[in-house]
């Protein structure tokens, strides 16, 4: 062909203009006669002093050329190096071309593959059928799965031309193209021995993550196929067991100088993506935006690159994450990511973790990625789990039962917790307080028994109330947590609202987050006008119902917005070292564990909290 073309070179040194890593797997960009190093992808180095690049790959699914070409160049604006173009996608007149076998569906992949290498960014033909992808676009609809005895003659027909198309995207200047792994035998006898094109053979299930025996097998017969150069796993991920296990595959693969790529789809194994260049990933995959994902769990290339900053990732990278269940609405990753950034580009990354009720000691002691994780912020429904684990315990934390920050030391973990400080500084800030505190010889009623209560309960205390009402669905769960204070001035609640006398009322459930938007811990909303004060954790959105309500009876309203930024700030503090963890002072030592108090942050921590405060707010 003329002109330019876009490939991937698997070199055994390193070239003029080129990159390669112990794999020898690089991506190299030709204009003409000279090299243009577009796209380095490096599986693998052991030494965590070099950093390499993973590329990010934004998937196309636009149903035109036209809007495809108009998609490459803002994906490479957007910091891309490499764009999938789902081939199958496409519509109209472009769908009828490209099933034609004749000139113009040569003549529509080359203008496919030209407007990659005019933007300086490698090109992936990916032509999904639906045996393979139930999503799949609707040009090779009624293909048959290769090797199916049951096919009818129609549907081998439609998958033979969709051979037909990769085969000839092969030679049409695509760097890649992406081949099922059911489809690689017929895709080998069918392409020309001389094409240009690697190979990436893939396995989808949009189902559930399979264990990792079987995962090794498909492996093995994808390598087997004698035609991948690459090999791509993608499964749904239903938690963090989950993308853990696909994450130690691309650890397996890496330390075996084999390129590949494995993903897990759905919220669950965001974190996948976003980790890939830290476990040796050849590259990994966005969106152009949120709204054109062409896979669920892809996040969008501008927060891919800007935000969560995977390109400049690497085996060095300290990891942190947010554990919960559920956690995938949590802003935790987009405040401490903000906060990274904000601060020069601390070499760390923040992701969320799913993480079934229960199972956190299990995740932590028994994983891959577990066992990686150097901090997290700990939420519904682990706060108590997580004090547990600890063998270093802030006597705060010790006092209220439950933590929400764990930070890996020496010993193993050290918990803390960062909730009380925010529900209570908040609190103060929404009032004009004449006295040192809204709290001072005030009614306190909380709503709620877990962790962020009890924190709740304590701040309170500390903050001078004369009296502090649990409140709870399960009355059990209440007395518990008023027997576990050991303080006279926490009672069980009976009847909210009497005897209030112009006190504050403060909701530490879940009760009206998103999606259950108009839903309210207080169902009857006349007892509002008794509390001078009302404060609400959630803060997705950030005007609940009960704020809403509160509002509405002239009470002064504490956003969950303020005390989830306050708590962040404090556990970012811890994360980046700014609070010495390794500067703890024993206080005592109780069943076996170390009680001990933390020094005072150094420095100031205005900028991180105005990143997170206005990424936050970005949001909602």
């Amino acid at each position: 062909m003329g002109g330019g073309r876009l490939t991937l070179r698997g070199l055994g040194g390193l070239g003029r203009g080129g990159l390669q890593g112990e794999s020898g797997f690089t991506l190299r960009a030709f204009q003409q006669d000279s090299l243009k190093p577009t796209v380095p992808v490096v599986p693998w180095d052991g030494d965590k002093k070099k950093k390499k690049i993973t590329s990010v790959c934004v998937s196309l699914v636009a149903p035109s050329a036209d809007m495809m070409i108009r998609d490459a160049a803002q994906a490479a604006n957007a910091g891309a190096r490499m764009v999938e173009f789902r081939l199958d996608r496409l519509t109209g007149s472009d769908a009828l071309a490209l099933t034609s076998g004749d000139d113009s569906r040569d003549t529509l992949l080359k203008r496919l593959a030209d407007a990659a290498l005019e933007n300086d960014i490698c090109a992936i033909a990916t032509a999904r059928p639906k045996w393979e992808d139930p999503g799949a676009g609707d040009v090779f609809a009624g293909a048959g799965r290769p090797g199916d005895s049951h096919a009818s003659a129609e549907a081998r027909e439609i998958e033979a031309m969709r051979t037909g198309v990769l085969c000839a995207a092969s030679e049409a200047g695509f760097a890649c193209i992406d081949v099922e792994l059911d489809a690689a035998k017929a895709f080998r006898a069918e392409a020309s021995p001389t094409r240009h094109a690697k190979t990436i053979v893939s396995s989808h299930n949009f189902e559930e993550t399979e264990d990792m025996d079987t995962l090794r097998a498909r492996i093995a017969r994808m390598w087997a196929t004698g035609v991948a150069d690459v090999v791509k796993v993608a499964q749904m991920a239903h938690n963090a067991f989950d993308a853990s296990n696909l994450l130690a595959l691309l650890e397996e693969a890496a330390h075996s100088n084999q390129p590949m790529v494995a993903l897990g789809m759905g919220p669950a194994g965001l974190c996948t993506r976003i980790l890939a260049p830290v476990f040796g990933a050849a590259f990994t995959f966005a969106a152009l935006d949120d709204a054109s994902a062409a896979a669920p769990g892809q996040v969008s290339v501008d927060s891919m690159v800007n935000l969560y900053r995977t390109p400049k990732l690497s085996r060095s990278t300290s990891l942190f994450a947010v554990a919960g269940s559920p956690v995938g609405h949590s802003k935790s990753p987009l405040i401490h990511n903000s906060a990274f950034v904000s601060e020069g580009g601390v070499d760390a990354v923040y992701v969320a973790l799913e993480i079934p009720k229960g199972r956190l000691e299990e995740f932590l002691e028994s994983t891959m990625l577990g066992n990686k994780l150097s901090g997290l912020s700990v939420t519904i429904p682990h706060k108590e789990e997580a004090l547990s684990l600890a063998n270093v315990v802030h006597h705060v934390c010790a006092s209220i039962g439950a933590a929400n920050t764990l930070v890996r030391v020496d010993e193993g973990w050290y918990a803390s917790n960062t909730d009380w400080v925010g529900v209570v500084d908040s609190v103060d800030a929404s009032v004009d307080v004449a006295s040192s505190s809204a709290f001072g010889g005030a009614t306190v009623d909380v709503l709620g028994a877990g962790g962020a209560a009890k924190a709740a309960v304590y701040g309170a205390l500390e903050r001078g109330a004369q009296k502090v009402r649990v409140f709870n669905r399960t009355v059990s769960r209440a007395e518990e947590l008023v027997a576990m204070i050991k303080d006279d001035r926490v009672e069980v609640g009976i009847t909210l609202g009497d005897d209030a006398n112009g006190g504050v009322l403060l909701n530490t459930t879940s009760v009206g987050m998103v999606p259950d938007t108009e839903a309210s811990p207080v169902t009857d909303s006349s007892v509002l006008p008794s509390y001078r004060v009302v404060f609400d954790a959630v803060y997705t959105p950030r005007d609940t119902r009960l704020l809403k309500d509160a509002a509405a009876a002239g009470c002064s309203c504490a956003e969950g917005v303020d005390m989830f930024v306050s708590q962040a700030v404090l556990q970012y503090l811890k994360f980046t070292g700014k609070v010495d963890v390794g500067a703890l002072t024993t206080l005592r030592e109780q069943n076996g564990v170390q009680i001990v108090e933390e020094p005072e942050p150094a420095g100031d921590a205005k900028v991180v909290t105005d990143a997170m405060k206005a990424a936050l707010l970005s949001t909602l």
